[in-house]
């Protein structure tokens, strides 16, 4: 038997090289396994579709606005709101992209309802785009960039709609139309 004394780095390697021999779980360990990457497969699904959509369109509106927002003769709190709206939620749509991009959703925060945040986050600026939208509309009067501004505003509120509805089929599983075992039976 040998009696050698271990500096305590030595032991601390001989220790964890015995946990990893033994497979222990660690809390390293566990931590470590949940990877982040790109997920090519979000992009390419509806939702990351709808999602680089609202990006997209939500920009425009955003500079267009964002333009008549300088001009100090036409800035109203109308504008002001719009402006709000198009910047707040084109900041968290993008937090969202990347959280689905990176596949943070299904490692790092699997344990959340994505569902339901999906369909809260969805429908509720669905909703305020829409007023925004309707709220442009009014006043954008003979101003060209207002007009295109407000029919970006609106292409983002379908956008915003339409992925609250995938949203709603991804958290319910389906459409409430589409449950199995309820057929509607038409005959003349």
């Amino acid at each position: 038997m040998k009696d050698v004394q271990q500096s305590p780095v030595a032991f601390l390697r001989s220790q964890r090289k015995f946990a990893m021999d033994e497979k222990t779980p660690t809390v390293a360990a566990s931590y470590g396994s949940q990877a982040v990457s790109f997920n090519k497969d979000y992009l390419l699904s509806a939702p990351g579709v709808m999602k680089l959509g609202e990006l997209i369109f939500g920009l425009l509106c955003w500079a267009l606005v964002a333009a008549v927002y300088l001009n100090p003769f036409i800035n109203t709190p109308a504008y002001q709101f719009v402006l709000f709206v198009s910047v707040t939620s084109w900041i968290l749509t993008t937090a969202l992209f990347i959280v689905g991009v990176l596949g943070l959703n299904n490692s790092k925060f699997s344990t959340a309802p994505w569902g339901i945040i999906e369909f809260s986050f969805n429908a509720s600026w669905g909703l305020l785009y829409f007023v925004a939208s309707c709220v442009a509309a009014a006043y954008s009067g003979q101003r060209p960039h207002l007009i295109v501004a407000t029919v970006f505003a609106f292409l983002t509120t379908n956008l915003y709609i339409t992925d609250a509805s995938f949203a709603y089929k991804q958290w319910k599983g389906a459409f409430p139309w589409q449950q199995a075992g309820t057929q509607t039976n038409v005959s003349a």
